[in-house]
């Protein structure tokens, strides 16, 4: 008969385990006390041995099994940039924008495109037999589909590219009283303003790239049209000089629409805000030696003249900030100025060098410049970081330039 518990495993319920029950035999017996010791310093000794030696087998397991770099999961400088280049996008922010500009020769002009950070400039072509270069003086044209540009040649064919491809004539026409090309920020329409002969007024006129026709806008008619540019909402908008007297007006889906007139034609440097809620314009004081900055809200169609600059040449540097387009930048003293339309308040932006001007801010966002600076011939460009005051001199040149545009690089 099998007595065994199916509990027990095979050990009786009335057996001792081997370890107590060696233990208590020794105890027992009073002729084994000396032997009993021994044993029992063997057993330790025994033990201490076994837990030293799984120690050292242990840790030497453990740190086989780890390098040196991997005791603290801090990655190195090295590691974090090769790990964010493998997400992040290459050409985002400041390198996915580049300048293009004409430099017009005695016989010809040669169209290029540049990263406005810096590096090569590539020629996308050459205009052969011109005498005369007209595009968008509102420079700064950065919006999420604007990668085109164009412009008119001598008056009388307009041209469009884009910052990779070589620029191509698109209209002729019949007369060469046209100027001032300037491309919507969808690519559809190119505005332009026209004559029908040297002495009649100035209109403005649109050209459809899709179906090659022009069509004039009724009433948008001065005698010379100063300025004319797109919001990035597609809002364009144009000033007009009378004899006596200036207006600023707004076309939109066809329709003219004239928001304010001004007492005075002395104006300059004109920027449009890239959501079209304002229009910033420099009005030269009776003294003659300073310029009024002036704000236009297109909603309330109020004026703010918001500082007062020293003129020290012929013209007024303004910029809207492409990012916060709530801001205006302009220049007074050597320094590059930020008034914020919402707060009302003006903070200093840049300094610049002592006894520096700057002729133009061709681009502008709330971490990056691109202004141009008179050169004893031509003009210098640098490309300016406010947050570091990195500088870099992307070019000189002593030809005539005309910038055509800033422009996405996609």
């Amino acid at each position: 008969m099998n007595n065994e518990s199916p509990h027990d495993n095979g050990t009786s319920s009335h057996e001792q385990p081997i370890s107590e029950r060696a233990f208590s035999d020794i105890k027992a017996s009073p002729h084994h006390t000396k032997r009993r010791r021994r044993i029992r310093l063997l057993i330790l000794l025994a033990c201490a041995i076994l837990l030293g030696a799984g120690s050292l087998v242990g840790y030497r397991t453990f740190s086989e099994n780890i390098t040196p770099a991997q005791e603290d999961e801090q990655p190195s400088a090295t590691q974090e940039t090769e790990s964010l280049s493998q997400t992040e996008p290459t050409n985002s922010g400041p390198t996915s924008l580049v300048y293009v500009h004409a430099e017009k020769t005695a016989s010809q002009a040669i169209i290029y495109s540049r990263p406005i950070s810096g590096g090569d400039r590539k020629e996308l072509g050459k205009i052969s037999s011109i005498t005369r270069l007209s595009a968008n003086r509102a420079f700064d044209n950065t919006t999420p589909t604007g990668n085109q540009f164009a412009f008119m040649v001598d008056g009388q064919t307009l041209w469009t590219g884009a910052f990779n491809d070589t620029p191509k004539q698109i209209y002729s026409f019949a007369s060469t009283a046209q100027s001032q090309a300037t491309i919507s920020p969808d690519g559809r329409y190119i505005a332009y303003t026209t004559q029908q002969n040297a002495e009649a007024p100035t209109s403005v006129a649109l050209f459809d790239t899709q179906t090659s026709k022009v069509s004039s806008t009724e009433n948008a008619i001065a005698s010379s049209i100063q300025f004319l540019g797109w919001s990035n909402t597609g809002s364009l908008f144009y000033m007009a000089i009378d004899s006596d007297n200036a207006s600023i007006s707004l076309i939109r889906e066809g329709t003219n629409k004239k928001l304010t007139e001004l007492s005075t034609t002395l104006l300059e440097g004109v920027a449009i805000s890239p959501d079209g809620s304002h229009i910033a314009y420099a009005q030269r004081t009776p003294e003659g030696g300073t310029s009024d900055i002036i704000v236009f809200d297109v909603e309330t169609l109020k004026a703010s003249a918001i500082a007062t600059v020293t003129r020290t040449g012929n013209s007024i540097a303004l910029q809207w900030l492409h990012d916060e387009s709530e801001k205006l930048l302009y220049e007074n003293e050597h320094t590059i100025k930020k008034y914020d339309t919402k707060l009302e308040s003006t903070a200093d932006f840049y300094i610049l060098a002592a006894g520096e001007k700057i002729q133009s801010i061709i681009h502008a966002t709330s971490d990056e410049l691109l202004v141009g600076l008179p050169a004893e011939t031509g003009i210098y460009l640098d490309y300016l970081k406010p947050s570091t005051g990195e500088r870099t001199r992307m070019m000189q040149t002593g030809t005539l330039t005309q910038p055509l545009g800033i422009l996405l690089n996609q």
